[in-house]
Order: structure tokens, then C-alpha cells, then sequence
């Protein structure tokens, strides 16, 4: 075999080295050390360690084929890095840090790293928020959808690029206009299903799509045949349906979030009933008040209960 052939087949091997093993150290959860690169290895079924030696591990695969030598310290330096980076994104995300995000991880826009992608794109959404003018916004959020495809290119069955995808979709299509809105109307319902099917323990999945749901049930007769006149046939749901999300999402992880408890009340008080409105209109009122959604959630419900003559 020859010298050029020989290293094409270690860059190879390392490339698909260094995602499985990250893939495999992150749902493990694992403190990535020495240790941690070299039971991977052994584990690793397509592959044979040859030598006890840490750097480096002699490799063959089960299949004919050469005796390739690979370093396994450079797997977990990659692996490390990436896995350092995506918990640091997490942690300035809980802080709402989202510039401090975006410069970590813009000069890793090109990467192949799924994580990674859509937890830029993800701080840029909500950078684009403390944009000033509808312009700088609309340019911001199309950069961030360059982001969002590419994770999708490398990984279209990852339930965050979907969602992600959505919800950029929804709110690049809010700023352009209501024949945008409609004419995307079934591919953002389209990434919202996927989102869902792909991650169905994420609550926010089916919060989202109980949101779309809602929105388009609530769009009155009038204005849908104006709409279908100017526009086109615009998409149709119904508010049973939006009940059924917004319960999906209450059942994955339960009171985890006031504006869901809203939502389930509004889509009860929507199909006339007023006994399960109230019921969760309740709850939400009595949710801990910690973010911005939980002041507007607690309002909506206390006006809504006094609307609906309810004193206690």
C-alpha cells in the first residue's frame, strides 16, 4: 500500500473516530480523560487494539485491510474541546449570555459539528431580539437560518435542527409579511412535526407546534377567505388540536412552564370548557414568577379568571 493511500486511510479513520467518540462520550456523560479515549477504543466494535501503548494505539480493522497506526490522543482532544464548548453554551444560555455565545462559537460556523451549529444558531435567535430595526433583524435571522442548514445537511433526523428551523422560519416569515407567512405556513408545521417525532421527550417541541396550531385556528373566518383570496389557500387547524400538543408537552415534563399551563387553559376556554380552563388557569397563577413569561402567563390567567368570574 502505498505512503499517500496509507495516511488517506488514517484521516479517514480519524474523522469518524472523532465523532463517534464524541457522540459516545456525550450521552455517556463521561469525564473525558486517558482512560475514558481508551475504553472507547476497545470498545469501538469495528476495531482491534494492538498495543498497549496510550499514543499510539495500533488499530486494524475486523475487515481485511492494513495495520493502521492512529493516535488516540488526538480523538479525545477534539472530542474535549467540542464537548467543552457545547457545555459552556449551555450554561451562558441559562445565564441569557447570548453574545458572549455567539462570539465562542462563530468561528466554528464551518464545522461539522451538529451540537455545536445549533447552539450558535440558537444564540443568535435570541440575539437578533435586542436588534434594533425589522431590517437589521430580518439580515440577522437569515444568517442564523445559514447556520440551522447546515447542522440539518449534516444531520436531518436531529429534532434541534428542526426546531430550530421552525422557529426561525416563523419569525424571518413574521418580518416579511403575510403571504410569506402563509406560503411557509405548511413547511414550518413540517419542522415542527419533526422536531416532535425526532425528540419526543422535548417539551418545547410540542409547545411550539401547539403554538402554530393555535395561532391558525384563531384566524378568523373573515380574514382566512380575504387571506385565500390575496394569497392563496392559507393552512388550517383547529383548536382541539392545539390541546392535544400543548397536553403532549405538559405530559413530557409536567409544569415545567407557565405559558404551556396558559395555552392548555386558552385552548379548553376555546372549545367552551370552562371547568379545565379554570382548572389551569389556576395553576398558572399560582406558578413561581421567575422569568418574563411567567409575569405575562400569571397576568393573562388572573385577568382571564375574573373574566370568567372566578374570586378564589
Amino acid at each position: 500500500m502505498s505512503r499517500v493511500l496509507r495516511l488517506l486511510q488514517v484521516q479517514r479513520v480519524q474523522s469518524c473516530l472523532q465523532q463517534a467518540f464524541f457522540n459516545w462520550a456525550k450521552k455517556e456523560i463521561r469525564v473525558l480523560r486517558p482512560k475514558s479515549i481508551s475504553t472507547f477504543l476497545k470498545a469501538h466494535a469495528k476495531f482491534i487494539i494492538k498495543s498497549s501503548t496510550f499514543s499510539p494505539v495500533l488499530l486494524k480493522f475486523k475487515e481485511p485491510a492494513a495495520l493502521l497506526v492512529f493516535s488516540a490522543a488526538s480523538v479525545g482532544a477534539a472530542a474535549m474541546a467540542d464537548a467543552e464548548l457545547s457545555s459552556q453554551a449551555d450554561q451562558l444560555y441559562e445565564q441569557m449570555e447570548y453574545a458572549k455565545i455567539v462570539e465562542m462559537l462563530e468561528p466554528k460556523k464551518e464545522c461539522d459539528d451538529v451540537e455545536l451549529l445549533w447552539r450558535l444558531a440558537r444564540a443568535m435567535y435570541e440575539q437578533h431580539k435586542r436588534l434594533g430595526s425589522d431590517a437589521e433583524k430580518l439580515s440577522y435571522l437569515q444568517q442564523g437560518k445559514v447556520t440551522v442548514e447546515r447542522a440539518m445537511q449534516l444531520n436531518d433526523k436531529h429534532p434541534n435542527c428542526h426546531k430550530w428551523m421552525a422557529i426561525y422560519l416563523n419569525a424571518i416569515t413574521k418580518l416579511q409579511g403575510s403571504r410569506a407567512q402563509i406560503e411557509q405556513g405548511q413547511v414550518i408545521k413540517g419542522h415542527m412535526l419533526k422536531a416532535c417525532e425526532y425528540g419526543p421527550s422535548d417539551p418545547t417541541n410540542w409547545h411550539l407546534i401547539g403554538m402554530w396550531a393555535f395561532t391558525v385556528a384563531d384566524i378568523s373566518w373573515t380574514m382566512r377567505k380575504l387571506a385565500q383570496v390575496i394569497f392563496g389557500e392559507p393552512p388550517k387547524a383547529t383548536f382541539q388540536e392545539a390541546l392535544e400538543y400543548f397536553l403532549k408537552a405538559e405530559e413530557a415534563q409536567p409544569g415545567s412552564y407557565s405559558m404551556n399551563l396558559l395555552m392548555i387553559a386558552k385552548s379548553y376556554q376555546k372549545l367552551k370548557d370552562n371547568d379545565n380552563a379554570i382548572v389551569y388557569l389556576k395553576k398558572t397563577r399560582d406558578y413561581p414568577v421567575k422569568t418574563m413569561d411567567d409575569q405575562q402567563a400569571h397576568k393573562e390567567a388572573v385577568d382571564l379568571l375574573k373574566y370568567l368570574g372566578v374570586k378564589d
